[in-house]
């Protein structure tokens, strides 16, 4: 089974692609090659299968990207919250066509193989509004409060529909926040409680930006690779 990580070069992209390299399999099927695809080339992991990786824009998905064969697509590539919400354009650039993309490219490969390829989409919990006293049960409404939600959630909706008509077969993860993300603070607007942890841990001041009794769901990278 071919496998494609689409944002290979970003933190659970890397961790899912050393994973796969260490296990040479995928939910007891094994892997006969990967290929990893982000902006900027993502690096190899040693495997003992092929591993491609390339470099390129998400929304103009180069047909090596998902090629022929490819079983599974981790749709890991994504304009974070903080980010999605200062620059629109890109937010939904890369959130909503960059989806439209993979559904593109998932449609060309199930016409030629008749074979769906399966879709795992990282969403985010931020697909839900509401602030702290918000409780989702299971048939919650999702009303998000920000761009990035409104893009996770469109995407949400578009990868359902493509499965419905057998494009694909999708599955979207609403993952928490990660912690502990490694390096400087990132874009998304969760990077503070990585920090909070981490620079103290360093000997660095950290700022907590949220009241003392802010509650914010998080999990462990281990976990979140456990879960793709």
């Amino acid at each position: 089974m071919h496998i494609t990580i689409l944002g290979g070069n970003g933190f659970l992209g890397r961790k899912v692609a050393a994973r796969l390299a260490r296990d040479g399999a995928l939910a007891g099927t094994p892997v006969s090659s990967l290929t990893l695809f982000d902006l900027q080339a993502p690096p190899v992991p040693p495997a003992g299968f092929p591993v491609h990786s390339l470099a390129g824009d998400l929304v103009d998905l180069p047909p090596d990207a998902v090629p022929p064969g490819t079983g599974v697509v981790f749709h890991l590539a994504a304009v974070v919250s903080s980010a999605a919400e200062a620059d629109y354009d890109l937010g939904r650039r890369v959130n909503v066509r960059g989806t439209d993309a993979v559904v593109d490219a998932c449609r060309r490969l199930a016409g030629v193989t008749g074979v769906p390829p399966r879709v795992v989409f990282t969403s985010s919990v931020a697909s839900f509004g509401g602030g702290q006293g918000a409780m989702v049960a299971d048939d919650a409404r999702q009303v998000p409060g920000n761009s990035y939600g409104a893009q996770k959630a469109a995407a949400e909706l578009v990868l359902a529909d493509a499965s419905r008509r057998g494009f694909l077969d999708g599955v979207s993860l609403r993952l928490p926040t990660v912690v502990i993300r490694p390096g400087r603070p990132n874009a998304a607007a969760s990077s503070f409680v990585s920090a909070i942890l981490r620079e103290p841990l360093l000997g660095l001041r950290a700022t907590l930006p949220v009241p003392d009794g802010f509650a914010v769901w998080v999990c462990s990278p281990r976990r979140a690779v456990d879960w793709l």
